[in-house]
């Protein structure tokens, strides 16, 4: 559903009283709507790993390279497979003092290490290329952030409103308990559909 057919039910138990309500509206409540919407939704997206958030690039011919600027994280299991048609995995390297001890004694394990924007790589990585799977930042289709009506985010719209609907209960000072432990319920039963687990 898209966030046009969200907003009445976020509106409606928020206890918002708006004629024709669109998200561009100027108005005070609905850029504390869109806030909160968005806030849920950069949320939700960082529990999980949902499938329409996988990205990949390549890369050839190189011993780094930058992240790409939708990057949040890296996949859960074989983030990096070096060789297209080899599938070799590349482990990561969490230490710097180790990536250091690396970058002295090259281990004959092919390992990256992401810092400062970028993914580097033990050894430069040849013609044959590299898969770097990784999580995107983007939870509506191609951005990171409800702008229009007919956004829609990649994961279940009764998550983005429950979400919302706690968020803004909690700022006003009302008891948001049961809606918070529906919204967490929902997420769980969410991600394992999302995963094929249900």
């Amino acid at each position: 559903m898209t966030v046009a057919n969200i907003l009445p039910e976020v509106l409606a138990e928020c206890g918002v009283d708006l004629t024709s309500p669109s998200i561009a509206d100027n108005n005070f409540q609905m850029r504390q709507i869109l806030s909160l919407m968005n806030t849920a939704g950069k949320d939700i997206n960082r529990r999980a790993e949902w499938t329409k958030a996988a990205a990949s690039f390549t890369v050839a011919n190189a011993s780094s390279q930058t992240l790409p600027a939708d990057f949040q994280e890296m996949s859960d299991a074989g983030a990096v497979i070096w060789g297209l048609s080899g599938h070799v995995p590349v482990r990561p390297c969490l230490s710097p003092e180790l990536w250091q001890l690396f970058e002295k004694f090259p281990p004959t394990q092919p390992y990256y290490m992401l810092r400062d924007g970028k993914i580097y790589f033990t050894e430069t990585i040849g013609s044959e290329g590299a898969e770097v799977r990784y999580v995107s930042t983007n939870w509506i289709p191609g951005k990171a952030a409800i702008t229009t009506d007919t956004d829609q985010p990649i994961f279940p719209d009764s998550l983005l409103a429950r979400a919302t609907i706690w968020r803004w209960k909690r700022q006003k000072g009302l008891a948001y308990d049961d809606i918070l432990a529906e919204f967490e319920a929902d997420l769980e039963a969410a991600v394992k559909a999302d995963r094929g687990v249900a």
